[in-house]
This record gives structure tokens, C-alpha cells and sequence, in this order.
């Protein structure tokens, strides 16, 4: 009793020993009452010598619950630690071999010096900073379990110890696991309603997976320190037990998570959390494959998620970016949006080319920004400033989102194991996503809009064009970025095949887009004049001495000289000209068949005079843009045959190929024959009779 009451347990089973041992038999002799109460006593002593240091116990389990979040938080940043070192010593090794491999004097070959026995050494070193590191179960008093486990084991009660031990423990577990499980940890899940948090699982686990895992990392690096202690309470084997069951659980929950989660980053800070959390359990000897099974399961989540994030933020900026042309104004600004992709030259008069495959290329990176492609051995000087770009704002934006995409990507393909091959052929994927299919899609739903202006069609082509350019940049930075981040060689046209021809596709569309809205003002000119008669009864009308154009010309003039003016600015004259070209020459080609088509049976001088009025409305137009009259040249020098005084000359050799080298013989001879005099003109006399005499020449010839 006296040792009892002095929590002297060891003592107090001691002294029941020896009065079992020595007094009851000795006192049995004398008083068998007596003995008979001893016998009875010692039990409910025992029981409730057990009964306390089981409440130890039980004060103790309680206490390394609440303590394993700590622990398993301490274990994390000791593997944190250790990845540390070892990227830095692999830094290191890169240097090193990149300076220590030389040739001999001879010329004997190349002489290399491993540095396999330092890594070795450093990493030992490093897993040794990382224990150190780990006062979260090392630190943790285990004296009441040792006291408990001791005093079951003098009283022979080593087995219900162990089970009393396991039970609770495994209960513990799986109370934490259920709310890995649910996505509610005790740091995370009370906040989950915040912001609509609560409705989305992947930002549900997200805000409580930090605590939850810990928690469970901290009881698996508890039950290492109890292993290590030699206390007799949960095997080894039944620990690993534990651990299969507890890894399933978290394999599953991060699966599962990495399935609903929208974010990437979200996704990305999950796997690094649980890789680093499977190194902790790795360092004091639970095998963790299965965590690094589940962690390459979401690998090609992640990176669709980011191929995916990234075009969204293309098709946005290319659907809701304005297309005025960008302007340049300080040098960082250039050196950042503009020279670092080379697109420096595409000024005003190369941009056509640019759409064409016709992409020079210079390229100078930007010293401060770590997405910017390296330097090319090609780069020219920057532009002077302030300095106006063919292309939109949108264009830089995209070449920094993609360059942006190509770092993450191979930041992420070097810190997992991936074959060569395999990583190349994720990296072209992710590239084709943003620049073959989102790009070019952004292009195209632009372009499928109502009433979409020349202009804005003309600035889409431009700016795929100029993201067709970009690709030379990208490729360079693609190729850096590869060799330093997981040390593989690429071959840059795998990667950007797809995207450039894409581009260029697009870039032709948008053009055939522009070309077709003009187009269109032409064939409503054209419809509305199909059914018209070049041989009037009366003489049209004039205004100062000229003939007025009719007002559906009027109309296609001022379209077209609308749309000229609205793309001038900023296309090339070579494109400006080849551009407008299409429309001019449907307007010309419609005007100098409509005397000789068929639907015109007859024509007079005053229809003549109409159709030379309508001709000279639109060369006015066209000399107002300063385009080339080339596409008008054949119907000009028609209606200038026709009104010329020289219709007796057409039998001389040479002369119509000389004068008039655009028209045929055949088809002057076709207009001839409809020519009709106009009604109560007396005037027209001389008129027919020269008309007459070339129809016998042309015959003749």
C-alpha cells in the first residue's frame, strides 16, 4: 500500500510478489484466514495498479494524437530539407562535370572525374540533417507507455497490452483517415463554406489536406519512435499493416481529388505535398509505392489540366483583346513583349510575309525575364521608339502565356520519371492544345461573327501571322528550357510543326475572310445591275458635264474605299495591294464583260456613257486609295476603243495588241456586232458607219 500510494508500481508489484512468495505461505501455517485474505487482496491490487497505468496510457495516446499533425509536419520539412540538398548537390555535380571534363595534352581523348562517392556522402549527410530536423516524434516522452508496457509485462499481461495498444492506435488511424476521406481536416474543413468552397471537392480537399496528411505522416512516425524504443506494443508487421491500409486510403483520396479539381496549381501543390509527406514515411522505413503509384496517376492530369488552363486564358485573350495595333513606348517593354519573341520585325511592310512562311527572325532575351526564349545568334537591334506594331496586344500575351506553359511543363516532366520520349511527345501535346487548336479556334470563332468588319478580319490575320513568327522564338525557348529543366535534347519542329502550319492556316483564313466581305459588296452590285439594258432610249442623266454613275455604284464604291482605308494603316503595300486586288478585279472583270455577255443583247452610246461613268467612279475610288488600276485596265481601254474616233485603224497589223493590249479581237468583234444607234439620234450616223467598217475588218482577220 505504501508503494502504491507513492506511484512506486514497480515496488508495489515487488512486494506483492514477495508476499505471495514468502508471507502467505508462511502465514498459512499459522492463520488460514489470514492467508486466504491476502490471496483475495492481491488481484484487486494488481487490477488497480493496472487501471492507473492504463489512465497513463491513455493520457499518453491522447497526447501523441494531438502531437502526430506536429510530427508529421516536422517529418515533411525534414524531406523538404533533404530535396533541397539533393537539388543543390545535383546543381553542383552538373557544374563540376561540365568543368572537370577536358582534353589531355596529347590529344588522347577526354578525361572525367565521377562524382558518385560525394553524392553518396552528401546525400547520407542529408538525410542525417533531415532527422535531425524531426523533433516532432523524436522529442516526444514515451515514458508512460514504457512504464504501462512494463508493469503489463511483470504481471504477465503482455498480450492484452499489445491489443489494448493496437486497438486504439488503429482506431486513432482511422478516425484520421475518414476525414481524409471527407475532405474535412481540423486546419481546413471548419472554412470550407468560404467563398463556395464547400461545393467544389477539389477546393474542399484542398483546404484540409495539409493537416489531414500530416496528421497521418505524424502517427506513422510516432509508431517508428516506438519501434525504435523497443516497447512490446504494435509489431512491425501489424505497423505495416497499418501503413497498406493507411497509403490506400491516401492514394485513393488524392485520385479521387485530382479527378474534380479545375486548377492545376491546386493539383500541383497536392502531388508535391504528398510526395514530400511519402518520403517522410520513406525515411524511417515504410514502403510508400503506393503513394508513388497514385502520384504518377495524376501526372497526366495535371498536365492536361495545365495544357487546358492555359488555352482557356488564349481563347480569352484572343476573343475578348482588343485589335488595335500595339504601341511600343520604353525599351523594357520592347526588350520584354516584342524582341524577346522576335517580333520586333514585323514592322509595317513585312507582316504580309510573315503569314506567308517568310518569318525573319531576331531574337534578343530580355535579361530580366525568366520566361523570355534565349538570345538568338540571329538578333538585331530593337526598333525606334515609340514604335507601332502591325499586330494587337493580344499577340504578346499569348507568346508569354505559352512561354510560360513550356517552363512549367518541363519544370514538372524533371521532377518525375518519365521516359525521354514520352516527355517530348506531352510537351508537343500541350504545345498543339494552345497553339494548333485554341489559337487558331480563338481566330475562327472571330471570324464566324455577323457582319464582321475588314479590318477586324485583316487584324486576325495578322496576329495569327504574327504567332506563326513567334514559334521560332518559342522553339528556342522550348529547347533551353527542356535541356536545363530535365536534361533531354528536343528537336524543336516535333513540337512547333503542328502549331505553325496551324497558324498559317488560320492567319489565311482570316485573310480569305476580309477578301470575301469585299467580295460581297461586288456581287451585290453585281446582282443588281444582272438584268440591266446598255442600250437605253433615253440619254442618261449628267451632272457639269458628266455622266452620273448609277447609286448601287455609288454604294460599292464607298464600301470598298471604306474598307481600303480601314486596313492601310497597318498592311504592307505589297498585301494592301494583293488584298484589295480580289475585289477590284471581280468589279473589273463584271465591267468589261458587260457588253459582251449574254445577257446584254444590245448596247448604244448612251449606255457607253453610263458604263464609263460607272468605270470612272470606281478608278476615282481606287486612285483615292492609292492602289494600282491594273484590275480596270481591260474594261478602261474597252470603253476607250469604243469611244475613240480610231475604229477604222482596227485592220491595221499590230495596232489593237499596241493601243489596246488587254483586249481580244474576238471579243471586240463580239461588242461591235451588238453596237444598236439610239433612237431619233441623228448624230450617230458617222457612229454606224465606223462601227460597220471595223466588223469588216475584224471579219476579215
Amino acid at each position: 500500500n505504501a508503494a502504491h500510494a507513492s506511484r512506486d508500481f514497480y515496488g508495489a508489484i515487488r512486494a506483492l510478489g514477495e508476499i505471495r512468495k514468502v508471507h502467505i505461505p508462511a502465514v498459512g501455517v499459522a492463520s488460514a484466514e489470514l492467508a486466504g485474505y491476502l490471496e483475495r487482496c492481491a488481484p484487486r491490487c494488481e487490477a488497480q495498479i493496472v487501471r492507473q497505468v492504463t489512465q497513463e496510457l491513455n493520457a499518453w495516446l491522447t497526447e501523441a494524437r494531438s502531437l502526430a499533425r506536429a510530427a508529421g509536419m516536422a517529418g515533411i520539412r525534414a524531406a523538404t530539407a533533404r530535396r533541397r540538398r539533393l537539388a543543390e548537390l545535383a546543381k553542383q555535380q552538373d557544374r563540376a562535370l561540365a568543368s572537370m571534363h577536358r582534353t589531355d595534352g596529347d590529344g588522347g581523348g577526354v578525361l572525367e572525374f565521377p562524382l558518385g562517392d560525394e553524392r553518396d556522402e552528401d546525400e547520407g549527410q542529408a538525410n542525417e540533417a533531415g532527422l535531425q530536423e524531426d523533433d516532432g516524434a523524436e522529442a516526444m516522452d514515451l515514458t508512460p507507455l514504457h512504464r504501462c508496457a512494463h508493469v503489463q509485462s511483470m504481471l504477465g499481461r503482455s498480450d492484452d497490452f499489445a491489443a489494448y495498444y493496437v486497438e486504439n492506435r488503429a482506431a486513432q488511424l482511422r478516425s484520421d483517415l475518414s476525414k481524409v476521406v471527407a475532405g474535412l481536416g481540423d486546419g481546413g474543413g471548419g472554412n470550407g463554406s468560404a467563398g463556395g468552397g464547400a461545393s467544389d471537392p477539389g477546393v474542399a480537399f484542398l483546404q484540409s489536406y495539409q493537416s489531414s496528411v500530416a496528421q497521418v505522416v505524424g502517427f506513422f512516425l510516432v509508431e517508428a519512435r516506438v519501434l525504435r524504443s523497443g516497447v512490446n506494443g504494435m509489431s512491425a508487421a501489424a505497423t505495416r499493416a497499418l501503413w497498406g491500409e493507411a497509403a490506400f486510403t491516401l492514394a485513393s483520396a488524392l485520385r479521387t481529388s485530382a479527378g474534380v479539381m479545375r486548377d492545376p496549381g491546386q493539383v500541383l501543390v497536392v502531388r508535391d505535398f504528398v510526395a514530400l509527406a511519402a518520403d517522410a514515411v520513406r525515411a524511417v522505413g515504410f514502403d510508400a509505392r503506393s503513394l508513388d503509384a497514385a502520384l504518377n496517376g495524376t501526372r497526366e492530369m495535371y498536365m492536361s489540366l495545365l495544357a487546358n488552363d492555359a488555352a482557356e486564358q488564349i481563347r480569352s485573350v484572343l476573343s475578348t483583346g482588343s485589335l488595335e495595333p500595339f504601341e511600343v513606348s520604353t525599351e523594357g517593354e520592347m526588350e520584354r513583349q516584342v524582341v524577346a519573341y522576335g517580333l520586333h520585325e514585323l514592322a509595317v511592310g513585312q507582316a504580309s510575309e510573315a503569314g506567308r512562311g517568310q518569318s525573319p527572325i531576331g531574337v534578343a532575351s530580355s535579361p530580366g525575364d525568366g520566361n523570355a526564349p534565349p538570345a538568338s545568334p540571329a538578333a538585331s537591334s530593337s526598333p525606334r521608339l515609340p514604335w507601332r506594331a502591325p499586330f494587337s496586344a493580344s499577340v504578346p500575351r499569348v507568346c508569354q502565356l505559352t512561354s510560360r506553359f513550356l517552363g512549367d511543363m518541363a519544370q514538372f516532366l524533371g521532377t518525375v520519371s518519365m521516359p525521354a520520349a514520352e516527355a517530348r511527345a506531352a510537351l508537343a501535346s500541350g504545345v498543339s492544345t494552345l497553339l494548333a487548336e485554341a489559337a487558331p479556334g480563338a481566330v475562327d470563332g472571330a471570324l464566324s461573327a455577323e457582319s464582321l468588319p475588314v479590318a477586324k478580319a485583316v487584324r486576325l490575320s495578322l496576329d495569327a501571322a504574327a504567332l506563326k513568327t513567334s514559334c521560332a522564338a518559342l522553339e528556342r525557348r522550348a529547347k533551353h528550357v527542356c535541356w536545363q529543366e530535365m536534361r533531354v535534347e528536343v528537336s524543336p519542329k516535333e513540337l512547333f510543326a503542328q502549331a505553325t502550319l496551324a497558324l498559317e492556316a488560320a492567319s489565311k483564313r482570316a485573310t480569305d475572310c476580309a477578301a470575301n466581305t469585299m467580295l460581297v459588296f461586288v456581287e451585290r452590285y453585281r446582282m443588281a445591275n444582272a438584268g440591266r439594258s446598255w442600250a437605253p432610249d433615253a440619254p442618261p442623266a449628267v451632272s457639269q458635264g458628266l455622266t452620273v454613275p448609277s447609286a448601287e455604284m455609288e454604294d460599292l464604291a464607298e464600301q470598298l474605299a471604306m474598307s481600303f482605308a480601314s486596313v492601310r494603316a497597318f498592311l504592307s503595300r505589297e498585301e494592301y495591294a494583293r488584298l484589295c486586288a480580289q475585289p477590284l478585279g471581280q468589279a473589273g472583270a463584271w465591267l468589261a464583260g458587260a457588253l459582251a455577255s449574254e445577257a446584254s443583247r444590245h448596247w448604244n452610246p448612251w449606255g457607253l456613257a453610263t458604263l464609263d461613268a460607272e468605270l470612272r467612279r470606281l478608278e476615282t475610288a481606287v486612285r483615292s486609295a492609292e492602289l494600282p488600276d491594273t484590275q480596270l485596265a481591260e474594261a478602261r481601254q474597252l470603253v476607250s476603243l469604243l469611244q475613240s474616233q480610231s475604229l477604222e485603224r482596227l485592220d491595221e497589223a499590230g495596232y489593237l495588241q499596241r493601243q489596246y493590249p488587254r483586249l481580244s479581237a474576238a471579243k471586240v468583234l463580239i461588242v461591235l456586232e451588238k453596237y444598236r444607234e439610239p433612237p431619233n439620234d441623228r448624230t450617230s450616223f458617222m457612229r454606224r458607219k465606223a462601227v460597220d467598217a471595223a466588223l469588216k475588218k475584224l471579219r476579215r482577220q
